[in-house]
């Protein structure tokens, strides 16, 4: 095999492993965007607990600081869901 031959076929390998890298880079940037859709279910359920607990606040206040301890209990139950996703 002669030297340019050798040395051609060495481009084509160099620009294979970069095509792939390439590809590997894409596949990994749309993986975390996928991976992140889920938190938006989370971001959803967080904003239905403080809603609701402004509502019920609003139509009993004197069950407040009750209201308020079920809010944060429904705040963690939500974000460790979607953490777990």
């Amino acid at each position: 095999m002669s030297k340019k031959k050798g040395i051609k076929i060495i481009r084509i390998m160099k620009k294979n492993i970069d095509n792939k890298n390439n590809m590997l880079q894409g596949a990994k940037i749309i993986g975390s965007g996928l991976a992140t859709i889920g938190l938006a279910g989370a971001g959803v359920g967080i904003g239905l607990v403080f809603g609701n607990l402004i509502t019920a606040t609003s139509r009993n206040p004197s069950l407040r600081p009750i209201l308020f301890q079920y809010a944060l209990l429904g705040f963690a139950l939500t974000e460790a869901t979607g953490l777990n996703i």
